[in-house]
């Protein structure tokens, strides 16, 4: 084909000149019959963009896995909470250990101050009288924990008066000592018990007429007298013994009016 350099018309080949303007032929230049060169500018704009593409993803990747810091945050503060409220729990359980520890140890301070102050545990009941205004004590029983039968010589009960101060200071010549006793044979004509007063290691006994099948009772008078011999005075008397004068008897009981 050729093509009018005037007019740009195309037209065959074999005509002389354009049939549009009729400029020859020999004036039109010819047309380039062979093939366009492939276009490769496209191509290169199209590597680019995909290059692009793949840059944004890998950025859109990574921000999206990255993990937030509220989250972070969120995490530190629970393991923080943890932590004190592990170290809040051992608190209380050292504590409760420690008031376990002390409560043990009292008890045990206790048991031996009690054991400590008298190796005899007595039942002391005071009745007072409004009839008789110048003793403090009308009347004082004492009950041993531990008491026993016994015979011959041996002990069957004692009673600290230690232990029972303002008992002391309300003794009398009045006063009046009543054991109660059981006895496992018939009386012989005689007392079966027999008092034992201990002063500094010293003993002095004191005997009674005064007894019946249950009890034997001893004067405060007699008391003093017996220790009064002996270079003491009663208010040193610390401790009452009661034994057997060779009939089976358990004292049980002290009444002091």
């Amino acid at each position: 084909m050729a093509v009018c350099s005037k007019c740009g018309r195309e037209y065959d080949d074999d005509k002389g000149s354009c049939p549009e303007c009729g400029t020859p032929a020999d004036a039109q230049p010819q047309a380039d019959s062979s093939p366009a060169p492939p276009r490769t500018g496209g191509s290169k704009w199209g590597l680019a963009v995909a290059a692009v593409g793949a840059v944004i993803a890998v950025v859109l990747t990574a921000y999206l896995l990255k993990p937030a810091p509220t989250e972070e945050i969120t995490a530190e503060s629970t393991a923080a909470e943890t932590v004190a409220q592990t170290a809040a729990t051992q608190t209380r359980l050292t504590t409760a250990q420690t008031t376990v520890s002390e409560a043990v140890t009292a008890t045990q301070k206790s048991s031996t101050t009690a054991a400590e102050t008298s190796e005899t545990v007595l039942t002391a009941a005071a009745e007072s009288s409004a009839a008789e205004t110048d003793s403090p004590i009308r009347s004082v029983t004492f009950e041993p924990s531990e008491h026993e039968l016994v015979t011959g010589e041996n002990i069957s009960c004692s009673i600290m008066l230690s232990d029972f101060p303002d008992c002391k200071t309300a003794f009398t010549d009045k006063t009046v000592f009543t054991a109660e006793y059981t006895a496992t044979s018939n009386l012989q004509g005689k007392a079966p018990v027999v008092m034992i007063l201990t002063i500094d290691g010293t003993d002095a006994e004191v005997m009674s007429d005064t007894f019946d099948d249950t009890t034997v009772s001893f004067a405060y008078a007699d008391m003093s007298e017996a220790v009064t011999e002996l270079g003491f005075s009663p208010d040193d008397i610390d401790l009452i013994s009661f034994r057997s004068d060779g009939t089976p008897v358990d004292v049980h009981k002290i009444i002091i009016t």
